[in-house]
């Protein structure tokens, strides 16, 4: 059996009628197929060891009499419902049974069951219980405690039902008859041509079966259930002739086949070109050439029957130029040819005045050229080339070297007016360049030798003429001495100005009292200079400003230095403030800068009207009051209104001196919160009086309820009216606000936002925020780590190779456990913030790691008997399987304590593991064989498939229920369809070994599926050469099958494992370069590299995704309430309000723990989970005590278009006094 959605399970029959043979909770699996004893589920003590002896009729006699409960075939929920103790299913749903000997009524058999106590016991059971029921093999028409020889037979198009076995000799129920069926069994089935109905158990398991609409086209497969109005029709559609539409019209497996090759024509304005019509995506179009333009590229562009016509041929030798290597066919190849299209320019040509580059060596009509001239440098442009130069033969003048002149005679080459014949002028040159310079042409003065035409120095006094006030008067120029005489001598623009020779010193006297200003600089002056003020010869004037003060004038009481002795007022009377003023005239005798008339000590310094006042008993400030508050050396105190001894909290401070009398009370503490309250203050006694006793800013601390009321029973309220928002929070997974209101599905519930590697070479596993690629922990938990998975809370599940350990780490810190009990947790911690952890960021004795187990009992590595974990997952009721190498054996693990559950022996290895969204484990298996092997554990069924490939890998499951398995050293992957268990193989892949498997839902914005990619790594074994062989990652649409471009790394990396993660991007785990790869999805492009811990090697479903979005869409919601902090709680009931559509599709459950500690909550067990809501209903009774109470909620959905929506959560708590 493959899928349970494709028949009954084998539990399916009993528990939907609520019978107990083989399905109870005590169950050792199986029914009752061999007329072996199986267990059920007998009320205790209620074993009946002598009903076999007696006969049927008795026994129920028996039972009627003296057993309370219903009686034979009433309808019943379960065993102590039935006064026999047994509620079996029936063709009515269940009832109650009796026990017999061998008499049971038609339609009934005495079959063998076994007691609780392990004791045979005979009960009737009704064999037509699933006749008719639709089936998809065998084994779903023999549960319960049946006919173990029903079989699934065939009705062709209208699917599979169940028959019930007979011996061809008739004894069928009543509408059936006798009929051999396929492979010579006979079975109990309607007449030929009468369709199977739906019995009670049919229609309340929803029970179907696979169906079909067929015609001359072909045949379309469907599913068709039981409901509450019977068996539906088919859900196939009709076949239909084949369609250019991108659809499978006709069922046969291809799409668009058998539409193309009709010839066809392209035509535009270059022709027209033949092709042939094909179907591409979805629509007919024409494939072939399209006409273009004739171009040079030796083909037919425009479909005429010509190759490059039209084109042109320079040396008409029948070759197009384009074609042609030597256009112009002078022997030199275009390449090389300056003028391929000109015969008489090339490499050998002789260079001619003829302004072309001959020769082809960048230069034009160049020096000494076929039919060059003479010509000489004429610099200065005079038209005579210079003497001292020989020619040059050019083609014409070149202006860019100044040969231009055509014949020399120039002397000097850079001056325009000097060449043979010029005019000869006095300028010191041979301007006619006879030899001879300046001849016959002016007088010279200073006898110098040289004309005064052309001397600068006429005079000889040693300054050019241009700078020489009297250039013909060698004793005046500039720099000549000046002289009292008259003459500016010196040609500065003055005469006789201060300091000539022969002047006299004078110096300033402004107040005109004959002596000049003490210190002031003198002036030597010419007696025809002007003398201004500069008249004293001497300088003993203390104040030139005051004529009555000079050396030897009489002292005056007038605060001026009168005689210049450098003493003021001297023998004028007292200084009180020695400030060189006497008194007499000093109107602030004391200098405190306070005039004598305003201060009211005006011989005291200290004592002036804005003195600061001090607490010394004097009026420091002059204005009436001694030490009035806010003296220096005060103290603050504080108003008391309501002499509790505390001043009012944020009053205004009172300074006052010590011993100052006062009309208030005032203290030095301000603490008091309620200064009209004597009872309020701070350390008083809080009572509940919706007031603040004590003063800490809290109202009825420690005495109020949680409510903030002061009863003692408290309704703590979230989401409801008037009580706080429910909103998801932090501890939150999954879920979002819902539009009304309360808490919700979001379209996605994955939002993990870490990945977990395994760091197989150093022992360590890493934690890396997906988001930002930081590193926020490693762990050491056990040795050869190489399975990651990730639980419904987002804590990591560790399997590991070389110890057999598994092992749980909380994801988030409130829910790491202080082992210690120091009050802190000590964990892994990136406390740097470099986004790597080092050695001395990982801590010994982790307390984020929640538990380890050692499932195959001993420690055991791969090649070992035991050990070795190769395989992890999570499923959706939050258990863990690990699949055990060594012992071939696959383990459920309880999530919460790591303790074994159950226990399946596989036929292979365990390699990998993936978990489908009907909860099937699927396992890849390496050795003996490579299988895919599918364990169902309500079941206990375990089957297997060879990989087409003959190699299995790493493996997942696409929302379609198709598993998808890497092929290995093969280098394909392979999809397995679970319903018609067929395999599609691909090949051709990019190059290196396949390894990890990946699948991406893809949605619309709504939150709707609308497909599904597939992403294979590329790595061989334990080689990491750069040959290309470990740098892609393969890309295959699930449902088009279409294998996409490939994702390259950029480098070989070695993508061992890859994993899709909350932001719907592609995550890739490189062994090779010890790296986690960061890739876009939608482009393609590396987001980024981040480096992780040595030779990572992870498989599984590392950051979740998978498991929120293929095995169970669910989300997570806690909250803590907290009670009465100062008396103890109890926790009395759980209500919560919901909207739950779908009529149990969508559902809910509930964990809670308590805690006298908030920080105890994350070490205390879960209760429950209680649920599911519904069936179950609120509210939920408690009755547990202590301070803290957290609560979890689960929603959950099994219908994408459903969504559970949480209202509001309300606690009922009582005060424990």
């Amino acid at each position: 059996m493959l899928r349970r959605s494709m028949g009954v399970a084998a539990c399916g029959l009993l528990s939907a009628a609520m019978a107990v043979a083989g399905c109870s909770a005590s169950s050792s699996g199986g029914s009752d197929l061999d007329g072996e004893p199986v267990e059920t589920d007998l009320p205790e003590g209620d074993a009946d060891a002598d009903a076999a002896e007696t006969d049927g009729d008795a026994a129920e006699d028996e039972v009627d009499a003296t057993e309370p409960g219903g009686a034979f075939q009433t309808p019943c929920l379960k065993g102590t419902d039935c006064a026999s103790g047994f509620c079996v299913p029936s063709a009515e749903g269940s009832v109650c049974s009796r026990t017999c000997v061998a008499d049971c009524p038609d339609g009934w058999s005495c079959r063998s069951i076994a007691n609780p106590q392990g004791d045979p016991t005979f009960i009737c059971v009704d064999v037509t219980a699933s006749l008719c029921h639709p089936c998809g093999e065998d084994a779903d028409c023999n549960q319960g405690l049946g006919a173990p020889d029903n079989r699934c037979v065939s009705f062709g198009d209208a699917g599979s039902f169940c028959g019930l076995a007979c011996d061809g000799g008739g004894g069928c129920p009543s509408g059936t008859t006798c009929r051999e069926v396929e492979g010579g069994a006979s079975q109990c089935l309607p007449p030929e041509g009468t369709e199977c109905t739906c019995n009670p158990v049919a229609k309340a398991l929803a029970l179907r079966t696979s169906c079909a609409v067929s015609n001359e086209l072909g045949s379309c497969g469907g599913m068709r259930s039981c409901g509450p109005e019977g068996l539906s029709a088919c859900g196939a559609k009709e076949p239909i002739a084949e369609l250019c539409n991108a659809a499978d019209d006709d069922c046969d497996g291809q799409v668009d086949e058998g539409l193309s090759g009709e010839s066809c024509e392209n035509s535009n304005e270059f022709g027209t070109c033949a092709g042939f019509n094909g179907c591409v995506e979805g629509e007919v179009v024409c494939l072939g050439q399209m006409p273009a333009a004739e171009i040079c590229n030796e083909q037919d562009d425009n479909c005429n029957g010509d190759v490059d016509e039209g084109l042109p041929d320079t040396d008409g030798d029948t070759l197009p130029d384009c074609v042609d290597d030597d256009d112009d066919a002078d022997g030199w190849l275009d390449e090389v040819d300056c003028a391929p299209l000109d015969a008489a320019i090339n490499p050998g040509a002789t260079e001619a005045c003829n302004s072309s580059d001959d020769d082809c060596d960048g230069k034009t009509d160049e020096e000494d050229a076929t039919g060059c001239g003479g010509f000489y440098r004429d610099v200065d442009g005079d038209g005579f080339g210079a003497d001292a130069v020989g020619s040059r033969c050019l083609c014409g003048p070149d202006v860019a070297t100044f040969y231009t002149a055509p014949g020399q005679g120039d002397c000097n080459d850079l001056n325009g007016t000097t060449y043979e014949g010029a005019p000869e002028q006095c300028n010191g040159q041979d301007d006619d360049c006879d030899g001879e310079t300046d001849e016959g042409t002016d007088v010279d003065t200073d006898g110098d030798g040289q004309p005064d035409c052309v001397d600068d120095d006429d005079d000889g006094d040693g300054v050019a003429d241009s700078l020489d006030c009297a250039p013909l008067d060698k004793t005046v120029f500039p720099g000549a001495t000046e002289t009292c005489d008259g003459v500016d001598d010196d040609c500065d623009g003055l005469t006789d100005e201060v300091g000539a020779i022969g002047c006299t010193s004078y110096f300033v006297d402004v107040d005109g009292d004959g002596q000049g200003a003490k210190g002031s600089a003198p002036k030597c002056l010419c007696p025809s200079s002007p003398a201004g003020d500069f008249t004293a010869q001497a300088d003993q004037d203390c104040d030139d400003l005051a004529a009555t003060v000079y050396e030897g004038a009489p002292e005056l009481c007038n605060g001026r230095d009168d005689d210049c002795d450098g003493v003021t007022d001297e023998d004028t009377g007292g200084d009180n403030d020695q400030d060189g003023l006497a008194d007499c005239i000093d109107d602030d005798d004391d200098n405190d800068g306070w005039k004598d008339g305003e201060d009211c000590a005006p011989l005291d310094a200290a004592v002036f009207p804005t003195a600061p006042e001090t607490c010394n008993g004097v009026d420091d400030d002059c204005d009436g009051v001694t030490d009035e508050p806010g003296a220096t050396g005060c103290s603050d105190l504080y108003l008391d209104a309501d002499g509790d001894g505390f001043g009012a909290k944020d009053s205004t401070p009172v300074c006052a001196c010590p011993g100052a009398p006062s009309p208030l009370k005032l203290v030095a503490d301000a603490t008091d919160c309620d200064d009209t309250r004597a009872a309020a203050y701070p350390g008083a006694a809080e009572v509940c009086n919706l007031r603040d006793d004590d003063c800490d800013s809290q109202t009825d601390e420690g005495v109020a309820s949680p409510c903030g009321t002061c009863s003692p029973t408290c309704v703590l309220e979230l989401g409801e009216e008037g009580a706080p928002p429910l909103v998801p929070t932090d501890s939150s997974t999954g879920l979002v606000s819902a539009p009304d209101g309360g808490i919700t599905l979001g379209s996605s519930s994955f939002d993990f936002p870490f990945i977990w590697i395994a760091n197989s070479a150093e022992d360590t596993v890493s934690k890396l925020n997906t988001t930002n690629g930081c590193e926020v922990a490693r762990y050491n938990v056990c040795l050869n780590p190489s399975r990651t998975a990730v639980d419904l809370e987002g804590a990591g599940i560790i399997a590991c190779r070389d110890d057999g350990r598994v092992a749980k780490i909380a994801v988030l810190m409130p829910d790491c456990i202080d082992k210690n009990g120091n009050g802190t947790i000590e964990t892994s911690t990136d406390l740097n913030g470099d986004c790597e952890i080092s050695n001395d960021e990982m801590v010994s004795g982790d307390e984020c790691v929640l538990w380890t187990s050692l499932p195959d009992g001993n420690v055991g590595g791969c090649g070992d008997a035991i050990g070795c974990a190769r395989a992890a997952g999570v499923d959706a009721a939050n258990n863990v399987w690990v699949g055990f190498w060594s012992s071939k054996r696959l383990a459920k693990l309880d999530g919460q304590t790591g303790e074994e559950l159950v226990s399946f022996p596989l036929t292979g290895n365990p390699y990998g593991l993936a978990i489908d969204g009907d909860g099937t484990i699927w396992v890849a298996a390496r050795a003996p064989t490579h299988d895919l092997i599918q364990v169902d554990p309500l079941l206990g069924e375990v089957h297997k498939w060879p990989h087409p490939s003959g190699e299995c890998y790493g493996l997942a499951v696409d929302p379609y229920g198709k598993v998808w398995v890497a092929g290995g050293s093969k280098n394909t992957v392979a999809r397995f369809d679970p319903i018609s268990q067929t395999w599609t193989n691909f090949t051709g892949l990019s190059p290196g070994f396949t390894r990890g498997v990946a699948v991406r839902l893809k949605k619309d914005t709504a939150g709707a599926l609308i497909g599904a990619d597939v992403y294979v790594g590329h790595h061989n074994w334990n080689n990491c050469s750069a040959n290309t062989e470990h740098r892609y990652i393969t890309v295959i649409d699930a449902v088009t099958l279409e294998k996409k471009t490939p994702l390259d790394l950029g480098d070989d990396r070695g993508p061992v494992g890859v994993a899709i993660d909350s932001d719907g991007m592609l995550w890739s785990v490189n062994q090779c370069t010890s790296s986690a790869t960061k890739l876009d999805t939608s482009t393609g492009a590396i987001v980024a590299d981040y480096p992780v811990g040595l030779s990572p090697y992870t498989y599984s479903d590392m950051t979740g995704y998978a498991l929120k979005t293929i095995t169970t869409p669910v989300g997570f919601h806690r909250e803590i309430f907290t009670g009465w902090l100062g008396s103890e709680t109890r926790w009395s009931q759980l209500f919560v309000t919901a909207d739950l559509p779908g009529d149990g599709l969508t559902h809910l459950s509930v964990e809670y723990r308590i805690a006298d500690v908030v920080t105890d909550l994350s070490s205390k067990p879960w209760q429950g989970p209680f649920g599911p809501y519904p069936p179950e209903s609120f509210p939920l009774t408690i009755e547990k005590t202590g301070n803290y109470l957290e609560v979890r909620l689960t929603l959950a959905t099994d219908d994408d278009t459903l969504k559970p929506v949480v209202k509001g959560v309300s606690v009922l708590a009582f005060e424990v006094k």
